[in-house]
């Protein structure tokens, strides 16, 4: 940092920010009328052109100058600063987003944006322009730029919020910033740092400042603040009146003065810059002066130039920068000269303060010429960028399922017991301790508050300048405190005060509400001064009184000092200091939720507790009816199910006939109804099902059964369900005029009085809905409840159901002395500002005297007084008439919401009488409800990444909805997707604009329309309000090209675009164009193309203007928008910008021109290679700089290898390839490109993957340019078209290349994963086909399924086949069980071994387990019955239950969820499915199942665990119909899931995440999914009927014929949104990218399988690689079949040897292919027979050297039925001997300090060719020899020159080379250090040291080696965990303890931890009771949940580090209560904040 870099530093001098526009904005934008005029002059004036240099950005016209505007583009409110030699710029971007870009430069003339300082500003309608709400024109406006103490800051007001907000970086250009919302909004704000004291200052006409907060977030309590000058007051009144004065501030300091710059407008003049100084910034006089008063003409713009300040060079030069209104581009920066004189800085030219020079030197010389808008290829190249620190690590596509949270598997659990009482505990005081400053606190009553910290480190609250004996820290508690619940305060208090009483009283009081008298003391404490004293109590709220009503919604906790008459400042009071405060209350304490009294209840005398039926009738008679009569009701006594009285219904003549109740013309469509009540019947079968059904029309057609009761003889039923009205079917709709529900027997063919029409008993019936009237009790049935009398009115209830207008009761206003006084509610925080409601009520009068009609207000008060009042409806009423009041009424944006009330009233009179206006008059049923408008709705992921990067140049019009763009879709296009619709392109999301530049530019774009739907518009838009544009707009009967004009929109002040010219589009391929003239007039003129060469004008050119609707210049803008249906995208392959008017001319120049040739045809298949040619006219001459190809590289193709044509190119060549785009390029000076065949580079490409049809790709040149684009060549004949053969290979559903279905040998169904031990173990159901006697296929009936299949994988392409399990029947573990469908599995450590947990669904009639100590068995059955049935208690009415799925919890509980099944008619809401808590053994069930209310539940439960929520999904049913999607419900057969807080439950519906796999591969089924996590990823295993579809192909047969449910597993990811809703999943072949390599050097066992053709697989007598008891061998094996695996990782050296265990009869041979079946052959090895087909020997082959990385394929040879059977395979690695080189070296070393001069020298080179060749992986063993003989050869010549003639040393032997196997990755055993290309071998080994601690080698590599302590084998009493560890010579560091490491040891006293560990992982010293003392190595910064729980003797903790960042959930939790933590210098404070979020007691930390 130089001099002048620390000057700015140390506050001499200090920068600020430009200003906005005018006074204060906000919604209502009346301010604008005071400027309208001015700004529409200045904007609009237009000349000839005077400059007509075109540039982009700066406007450099020639080398060593600039011209003004500085930037030729929209850079409105710049703030500048200089940090060292780097200037750094922010400027307004109002709606756009990211918002408030930085720009830098390192001459202030070239400017690039680096960096924005937000991503979105906020996520509101406005901000996402939905709804028809924008902030056009508002957003953020006008930073201010600030470098101080090293770090950065730009702060800024958002007209939109109406805040301030301050953002943070360290880092200007890479950095994200942190934000903090201040709660004011203050005008043009700048902020300044005097010294380290921060202000902001701002202001129009009155210039005011503020003291901010240390921490910046907020004013400062207690701060300074006031007004520095006025131009209405002072020195200054009167001189700038008459227009704008004062405003968009600037603040700096120098030379000992404070400088305050602003911009003035006086009425009619031009805009001029004003200065005022001051030597005192508060308090001080301020002079002023005029420092720039230019009215500067240029490019046809005439006006001032003002708003901005002044920055200085590095050599101290100064400039002004400021902005000119500079027409439709809009507001331009111009920089000037400052010349300082008399202390003032003046501006212009020598500082005349009046002249704006067109021409100017640059301030700085030497800078690369930079640009503010770029051209675009779209490839997705940019830098991922994220601006918010907030938003920083948490995108979506990223955040996958927790890598530390499985959903079956006990890994990390935590064996912390159940929660507890004291864990009911829930503290309300955030900030007790006050360790994050006053945060939470504010003070009470007046005076001063701060958070003070004493010597010892703590920290503790102060109050100073107490007004009141009630002034005092103040916490708030609103909405926290319930009436009647107990709290249990604690804190401390002292005072000091040297003049203070020996002691003093002081109270904790509650404040619950808005005044003193709704106080109460919780508890008082007298306090001695000078010590802390203790307060505890208890506190109860009070009841409400209705004087004193208690209030929930302002509470307020605050410390004072007893009330006295006449308080003094010695005794009362005194500043006092407060700590340690605690609030808290105990869970179950709460009130239970009280009853719903927002209920509507729908049945009449449902209870019967009347004594009689009203309300009750019986069934409507049936149509066919002959002699039916109605059954007989009666209300009898001693039958009831509760209350004197039940409902008899007896003399039923047909099973329909029953109870029954009218409700016509009380159902709502699609509204829902709860139906609930009791049923018994005593005559008849033992049980019996009875329906409660509704009829919504005339008969029997419109019946629907709702609920189903299973009734039991002489026992109450209980029975609830729910019903939303809805049609029965196109031909039966609802009819709201003929509804009735009833009870009745289901219908039978010959029904029988006894066991179908007996009688039956019906007790608290009911049918309730949610009432959505705002206003209680609006009919008055409930009497005065809710109401009140308005202005001290009389109320009373009328109870007269004759004169009732329904009901029998209404409310009457008597005694009225004022028009107001009426009945009145209070619906304070019941009505939403902006939100429209219907209203309602009847009114009548009826006094004798009064007049005979009457007008009646309903009106509404919003707020404290009259003043607030709005009639909401008025009616006139005739005398003795109910009459309704009727209407609709909207609350205003800015009404008050918390005090609202609504009465009736006679209109105001002057003179109110008796007869005319305050007559009795009633009220009935009151009616206000919302006005229910269909809102487009906030879309999950919107705003989450969604792995597309653009360009910085680019901004969207408001925030993006980042669900429908892409530039991943389709590589090197932006794909612009429409989400929602759209009217115009004003209210269209995903508008992409940029800058435009001038005096003149043009752009122009390449555009696919196949995608776009009807009704769609995208293309290419002058944006602004007054906007244009070029467009396709889609129709049915095909598309046109039109171009549309809005530009009156300003002047219409609406939006009335017109069509000004159309015609047909006939290509999906279209280009089109806009030509900016901004010298010419403000014109653009639109364009078309339908090759991109040829344009043609559309429409003629429109007028552009500046509007202050938008207040922002035109800009480029890129669309698409849907009017009629979502959906539809348009494809756009660039956008391309220059400073030329193009016209119908193509810009490209036709005397350069390119084409591309090569590789026609290729095999489909990885690694096949394809060479493209790239051809072009030569570059001569002198003076060429560059030559730049950009080509576009089809995806599944990468760029091997590029070879220039150096000969004929003079300078240095490079290529880069990223994202499918290649660039070329050659550069150097007087550059020259000259060949005979034109040809400049051959480039090498390489297929990716595997082609899955004959597909053809295609390599175009998007361009190629000469000297930075201004010599551009023809690349119409750069294209290739490359065919991509397919290789039909014969394998079945998993082609080559794809990743499902998993396995193609067996089918495997229902599956289920656990991860254990860094693989994916799948447990499926043993699905096979079905034959019936006569040996036809069949429907898959499950029936014959006993067992259970394993694969696993620790890649996701190779799986291993494990073969069955055998669970059911004679042959299984579980004899009991007749069927084994639908696994779930878990694992646990239970006393401390690993045990695995089986769960099965016996068919549909129960779950079983079996347990095991490995993943693959040996099975047992534990408990020999079904651990679930459905008589399980909570299992009642679940009609299946099977289909489990397991989560084991963090804290070690389990849960299991299962079930399934619908009972008839309950389709929406079966309820059928169950979660229940497993117990620790996890084989037996704890407590009850609780019921899980999943919408449309069929089956297949699944569960896992995101973040703090339980996801708990299923499968939907296919029964129709189902309710409606946006009711909450799913369609038929889809994976769908619910939300919970909770394992148990209650679970929320929260959407559909797979579809059926009908959709995905056009055969469905039912659908079964698992949710897994692996390496830090989330995937959704699922089945479908993929393989027996594919051999139905195969074989040519009928679709049908084999896909009758058999079905195969596949996996796909899971993506999450950042709110925690989970993407829609879609099913795939393609599936999973490989996550790993597969060592070939290993052994892969055989039935390891990638893709196979003709293979089976069967069980292995051999030994087992896994597990030794489990093995399987690939058999069934005829010429021609053939398996593989993918990416074996033969790396630099590569493989020589291939070596294979088989078993055979006859004998054969094995083909090893790479890539394909077909590819290239490597080798074949010769299987002799072996004598039979389980004698297994080993046979090896040579083969041809294999590098790199191959899918590895072997192909089966020989005539034999089965040739062989196949155990497993490896390869050896190609091996060079090195030690004799080594050896060498080594003495050649040792030689060299004998030497001198050239024969060191010759040595040296000798040595560092021969070191090089040993870290060359690839080097064989010719290459070796070679370079030991040059070595041996320069050794000997230099030992020949040591002058005492030392004997020669002719050790020259060479090395001899092999290719045998390696040896435990050593070349010789154990002994010696491994090679490096066999140290990753030793990852996952673990060894013992001395017989104590165990290890485990986590990486073991030439740089990097580390082990992790997993434990030890014996009881040990001390520990010390060393930094490292030798093991096979070489040394590790000990990094990491891992979890339950040293659990539960019951010796240990003293643990050390090494200084290298970093992790100490979860439980790793649980439950060690002797542990007393731990010291932690300096290196820690991470301890692991209950790391140290339950260690009672722990009291000593050192922890060294300084880096510790994460102390885990109760790591150190019931340790000794004593303990103390002793940790480094300064970092109290931050650990003892770890250890309580920890969950930690509070423990001593010094």
């Amino acid at each position: 940092m130089d001099a002048r870099q620390n000057r700015l530093c140390d506050n001499n001098i200090y920068y600020l920010r430009n200003g906005g526009f005018n006074v204060k904005r906000n919604k209502n934008l009346g301010w604008k009328k005071a400027c309208a005029a001015m700004m529409a002059a200045a904007m609009t004036i237009t000349m000839l052109p005077v400059n007509s240099m075109a540039q982009t950005s700066a406007t450099a016209v020639e080398s060593g100058k600039f011209s003004n505007p500085v930037i030729y583009a929209d850079v409105p409110d710049m703030d500048i600063i200089r940090v060292n030699d780097t200037y750094y710029m922010v400027s307004t971007t109002m709606h756009l987003s990211p918002g408030c870009p930085i720009m830098k430069s390192k001459d202030l003339v070239n400017w690039e944006i680096v960096n924005y300082v937000y991503d979105i500003l906020g996520d509101t309608d406005a901000m996402n322009l939905r709804n028809g709400e924008s902030m056009y024109g508002n957003g953020q406006w006008a930073a201010s730029l600030q470098y101080h103490n090293n770090k950065y800051y730009v702060a800024f007001n958002s007209n939109t919020t109406g805040h301030a907000y301050i953002y943070t970086t360290d880092d200007i250009e890479n950095g994200s910033w942190t934000k903090t919302e201040l709660a004011n909004f203050y005008h043009d704000m700048a902020l300044f740092f005097d010294g380290d004291t921060p202000y902001i200052v701002y202001g129009s006409g009155e210039i005011k400042y503020v003291e901010l907060s240390e921490d910046l977030s907020g004013e400062k309590e207690g701060g300074k603040r006031g007004t520095l000058f006025s131009a209405h007051s002072g020195a200054d009144a009167g001189k700038f009146d008459g227009g704008l004065s004062f405003e968009g501030t600037h603040v700096m300091k120098k030379d000992g003065y404070y400088y305050v710059f602003n911009i003035c407008w006086p009425s009619g003049k031009p805009r001029i810059e004003v200065c005022h100084r001051s030597k005192s910034f508060i308090g001080g006089t301020w002079e002023t002066k005029e420092i720039l008063n230019a009215n500067f003409s240029n490019n046809g713009t005439s006006g001032g130039v003002a708003q901005g300040g002044v920055i200085d060079t590095e050599d101290g030069r100064w400039y002004g920068f400021m902005f000119q209104d500079h027409g439709a581009i809009g507001r331009t920066p111009v920089l000037t000269d400052c010349t300082w004189i008399d202390g003032w800085p003046m501006l212009g030219k020598d500082g005349d303060g009046k002249t704006v020079e067109a021409e100017m030197e640059l301030p700085v010389e030497g800078s690369e010429s930079k640009s503010l808008v770029k051209s675009d290829e779209f490839y997705n190249d940019a830098e991922h960028r994220v601006f918010d620190a907030a938003k920083e690590g948490a995108e979506s596509h990223m955040a996958m399922m927790s890598a530390d949270i499985d959903a079956t598997g006990a890994d990390d659990a935590k064996t912390e017991p159940a929660e507890t009482p004291e864990d009911q505990t829930v503290e309300l005081v955030a900030n007790g301790s006050f360790d994050d400053g006053t945060k939470g606190w504010r003070a009470f009553e007046g005076g001063t508050i701060s958070a003070e910290t004493d010597k010892s480190g703590n920290n503790y609250g102060k109050i100073t300048g107490r007004t009141g004996t009630g002034s005092g820290l103040a916490y708030d508690l609103s909405g926290k405190i319930v009436e009647g619940v107990k709290y249990h305060i604690k804190a401390k208090i002292k005072y000091d005060n040297e003049n203070g009483p020996a002691t003093r009283k002081f109270n904790i009081t509650f404040q619950n509400g808005t005044a003193w008298n709704y106080r109460q003391v919780a508890g008082g404490v007298d306090v001695a001064k000078g010590k802390w004293t203790e307060i505890e109590c208890d506190y109860v709220p009070g009841k409400s009184t209705e004087g004193n009503p208690f209030s929930s919604v302002e509470n307020t906790m605050f410390f004072e000092t007893g009330w006295v008459p006449s308080a003094t400042a010695e005794n009362d009071l005194m500043d006092f200091y407060v700590d340690d405060v605690s609030v808290t209350y105990n869970k179950s304490d709460l009130p239970d939720e009280e009853e719903n009294d927002n209920l509507i209840e729908l049945i009449t005398n449902g209870d019967v507790e009347t004594g009689n039926t009203n309300g009750w009738r019986s069934t409507p008679q049936e149509p066919d009816a002959k002699d039916e009569k109605s059954a007989t009701l009666t209300a009898v006594e001693g039958e009831g199910a509760s209350g004197k009285y039940c409902l008899s219904v007896d003399g039923r003549k047909s099973n329909g006939m029953g109870a029954c109740q009218d409700l016509s013309g009380k159902l709502e469509f699609g509204k829902t109804y709860t139906i609930s009540g009791k049923l018994k019947y005593k005559t008849g079968p033992a049980t019996k099902k009875f329906y409660v059904t509704i009829q919504n029309g005339d008969d029997f057609n419109w019946r629907e059964n709702l609920v189903t009761i299973n009734a039991t003889k002489g026992e109450w039923a209980t029975f609830k369900g729910t019903y939303t009205v809805h049609d029965k079917s196109e031909k039966f709709p609802f009819d709201p005029t003929q509804n009735f529900i009833f009870i009745e027997t289901p219908w039978t063919q010959n029904p029988t009085s006894e066991n179908d029409q007996m009688a039956y008993y019906l007790d608290d019936f009911s049918m309730t809905t949610e009432d959505d009237n705002i206003i209680k009790n609006g009919s008055f049935e409930k009497g005065e409840a809710n109401w009140n009398g308005f202005e001290g009115g009389t109320i009373k209830i009328v109870d007269d159901a004759e004169g009732a207008k329904d009901g029998s009761k209404y409310i009457a206003a008597i005694n009225r002395d004022a028009c107001a006084q009426g009945p009145s509610q209070n619906v304070s925080n019941k009505l939403s500002a902006g939100s429209t409601y219907v209203v309602s009520a009847w009114v009548k009068y009826d006094a004798k005297d009064a007049v005979d009609s009457k007008s009646f207000n309903m009106t509404i008060q919003n707020g404290p007084d009259y003043k607030y009042r709005k009639v909401i409806k008025s009616a006139t009423a005739k005398k003795g008439e109910w009459t309704q009041i009727t209407g609709e009424y909207t609350m205003p944006d800015d009404a008050i919401t918390n005090q609202n009330y609504i009465f009736f009233e006679t209109g105001w009179v002057q003179s109110p009488t008796k007869t005319d206006d305050l007559m009795d008059f009633y009220v009935d049923n009151v009616t206000v409800k919302e006005k229910v408008v269909d809102k487009e709705p906030a879309e999950s992921g919107e705003h989450d990444y969604n792995g597309s990067d653009l360009d910085l140049v680019w901004q969207w019009n408001h925030n993006p909805n980042n669900n429908n763009w892409s530039l991943t879709d389709r590589a090197g296009w932006l794909r612009l997707t429409t989400g929602s619709k759209a009217t115009s392109i004003l209210n269209a999301r995903n508008t992409l604009t940029q800058r435009t530049f001038g005096p003149t530019c043009s752009g122009k774009i390449k555009m696919d329309i196949s995608g776009m739907k009807n009704g769609d518009y995208a293309g290419l838009a002058a944006f602004s309000y007054n906007y244009g544009y070029i467009a396709v707009k889609k129709e049915s009967a095909g598309a046109k090209l039109v171009m549309v004009d809005a530009h009156n929109n300003e002047t219409a002040k609406a939006d009335k675009p017109t069509v000004a010219a159309s015609v047909d589009c006939t290509s999906d391929i279209v280009y089109l164009k806009e030509d900016f003239d901004f010298a010419g007039g403000d014109k653009v003129t639109f364009y078309y193309s339908f090759d991109g060469s040829t344009w043609t004008q559309l429409g003629t050119p429109m007028q552009l203007s500046y509007e202050l609707t938008h207040f922002m210049g035109s800009k480029f803008a890129i669309f698409n928008y849907a009017t009629k249906s979502t959906g539809g995208y348009a494809d756009f392959d660039y956008f391309r910008v220059t400073d030329k008017l193009t016209g119908t001319d193509a810009p490209e120049a036709k005397d350069h021109a390119a084409s591309l040739s090569g590789t026609k045809e290729i095999s489909g298949v990885i690694n096949s290679e394809a060479t493209v040619k790239v051809t072009m006219d030569e570059l001569t001459g002198e003076g060429h700089t560059d030559l730049k190809a950009s080509l576009s590289i089809p995806s599944g193709m990468d760029v091997k290898d590029v070879t220039f044509n150096s000969d004929a190119i003079t300078g240095e060549t490079s290529w880069n390839f990223k994202n499918g785009h290649l660039v070329l390029q050659a550069a150097g000076k007087d550059l020259t490109f000259k060949a005979a065949d034109k040809l400049f580079a051959t480039v090498t490409l390489k297929m990716t993957g595997y082609a899955d049809k004959d597909t053809t790709v295609n390599v175009s040149a998007d361009y190629i340019t000469a000297d930075k684009g201004t010599v551009e060549y023809d690349v119409k004949a750069c294209s290739l078209d490359i065919k991509e053969k397919y290789l039909n290979t014969k394998a079945l559903a998993k082609k080559l290349g794809y990743s499902n279905p998993l396995v193609t040998t067996d089918f495997g169904a229902d599956p289920y994963a656990i991860v254990y031990d860094g693989r994916v173990y799948v447990y499926m159901t043993s699905d096979d086909y079905e034959y019936d006697a006569k040996g036809n296929l069949k429907d898959n009936s499950f029936n014959y399924i006993k067992t259970l299949r394993i694969i696993s994988s620790d890649d996701m392409v190779n799986w291993t086949d494990h073969g069955e399990i055998k669970v059911a029947g004679n042959d299984g573990a579980a004899k009991w069980a007749s069927h084994s469908w639908a696994p779930a599995i878990a694992y646990k450590q239970i006393d401390g071994k690993d045990k695995f947990f089986l769960y099965f669904a016996n068919d549909a009639s129960g779950i079983g387990v079996l347990e095991a100590d490995t993943p693959l068995g040996p099975w047992k059955d534990p408990i020999g019955k079904p651990l679930l049935t459905g008589k399980t208690p909570g299992c009642e009415g679940v009609v299946w239950c099977f289909d489990p799925a397991v989560l084991v919890d963090d804290d070690g509980s389990a849960y299991i969820y299962f079930g399934g099944g619908v009972p008839s008619g309950q389709q929406n809401n079966p309820k059928t499915a169950r979660v229940a808590k497993l117990g620790e053994d996890m084989i037996s069930i704890d407590g009850e199942a609780k019921e899980i209310d999943a919408p449309c539940m069929f089956e297949d439960s699944g569960i896992f665990k995101y973040g703090d929520k339980y996801y708990y999904s299923y499968c939907s049913n296919f029964i129709s119909p189902h309710k409606d999607k946006k009711d909450g419900y799913p369609g038929y057969g889809t994976i769908c899931y619910m939300v919970s807080d909770n394992p148990m439950g209650p679970f929320t519906y929260a959407g559909e995440v797979f579809e059926n796999p009908q959709k995905w591969f056009g055969v469905g089924g039912n659908n079964h999914h698992a949710t897994f996590v692996y390496e830090g990823k989330s995937y959704f295993i699922y089945h479908a009927q993929t393989l027996s579809k594919a051999q139905e192909e195969a074989q040519g047969l009928a679709p049908g014929t084999l896909t009758k449910g058999y079905r195969s597993t596949h996996i796909d990811p899971i993506e999450l949104n950042s709110d925690g809703t989970i993407r829609p999943i879609a099913g795939t072949y393609e599936g999973i990218s490989q996550l790993k390599t597969i060592n070939p050097y290993e052994r892969i066992d055989a039935e390891t399988v990638a893709w196979n053709a003709g293979i089976k697989i069967a069980d292995c007598a051999e030994e087992g690689k896994l597990f030794k008891d489990f093995n399987r061998q690939i058999t069934d094996l005829q010429d021609g079949d053939w398996t593989s695996v993918a990416q074996a990782a033969f790396g630099n050296r590569g493989a020589a040897e291939f070596t294979v265990k088989a078993a055979s009869k006859s004998g054969g041979q094995i083909e090893i292919h790479m890539d394909s079946p077909e590819g290239a052959l490597v080798g074949t090895v010769n299987v002799e027979a072996t004598g039979s087909e389980d004698t297994f020997k080993e046979f090896s082959c040579k083969l041809d050297r294999i590098t790199d990385t191959h899918n590895v394929f072997l192909v089966f040879k020989g005539k034999a039925e089965n040739l062989m059977n196949i155990d497993y395979y490896s390869f050896g690695e190609y091996q060079v001997n090195t030690e004799a080189l080594s050896s060498k070296i080594a003495e050649a070393e040792r030689l060299l300090s004998s030497l001198t001069g050239s024969a060191k020298t010759d040595l040296e080179k000798a040595i560092a060719e021969a070191k090089a060749l040993l870290e060359k992986a690839d080097a064989d063993q010719g290459e070796i020899d070679k370079v030991f003989d040059s070595l041996s050869k320069a050794y000997n010549t230099a030992k020949a020159t040591i002058s005492d003639g030392g004997k020669k040393d002719d050790d020259t032997k060479k090395p001899d080379g092999n290719t045998k196997k390696p040896t435990n990755g050593s070349t010789d055993g154990n002994t010696k250090t491994p090679l490096k290309d066999s140290m990753q071998s030793y990852v996952r080994k673990t060894f013992t040291i001395g017989k104590k601690l165990t290890y485990k080698v986590t990486a073991c590599s030439k740089k990097v080696k580390t082990v992790t302590v997993i434990g030890s084998k014996k009881q040990l009493k001390s520990i010390t965990i060393p930094a490292t560890v030798t093991y096979r010579k070489m040394k590790f560091k000990v990094t990491e303890i891992s979890k339950n490491a040293f659990k539960k040891q019951k010796k240990l006293t003293k643990v050390t931890i090494g200084n290298n560990v970093t992790k100490i992982g979860a439980n790793a010293f649980y439950g060690d009771k002797k542990l007393s003392k731990v010291i932690i190595g300096k290196n820690v910064t991470n301890i692991g949940a209950n790391a140290f729980y339950g260690d009672k003797k722990l009291s000593k903790v050192t922890i060294k580090g300084k880096n510790l960042k994460k102390i885990g959930k109760n790591a150190f939790k019931k340790i000794k209560k004593s303990a103390t933590f002793k940790v480094p210098k300064g970092k109290a404070k931050a650990y003892k904040n770890m250890l309580k979020k920890a969950k930690t007691s509070s423990y001593k930390v010094k």
